[in-house]
């Protein structure tokens, strides 16, 4: 394993997904980041992700209908992962 794809420190990692949905009144942005997290950065990509989903995600007819699903799979990635090893 090449370690963490955040931080690119050689810990224990999981592959997680999170999104991340910005919502206009037209438009909506998304990111989405995949790949092997270690728990700190677990942590934070959880919390950077999920807030400003439920902040400003639901601004707009689609992200309306999407936001839910984002913060689901965020919440549910999180708590499938949370129980990994801090370091070896």
């Amino acid at each position: 394993m090449w370690g963490c794809r955040r931080c690119w420190q050689d810990r224990p990692c999981r592959d997680v997904i999170f999104h991340q949905n910005i919502g206009l009144v037209f438009f909506r942005f998304t990111k989405t980041y995949e790949g092997p997290i270690c728990k700190s950065c677990l942590h934070a990509l959880f919390w950077q992700t999920t807030l400003i989903t439920l902040a400003i995600g639901w601004l707009g007819v689609i992200s309306l209908i999407v936001t839910p699903f984002f913060v689901l799979n965020n919440v549910w990635q999180y708590t499938k992962n949370i129980a990994m090893p801090n370091s070896y």
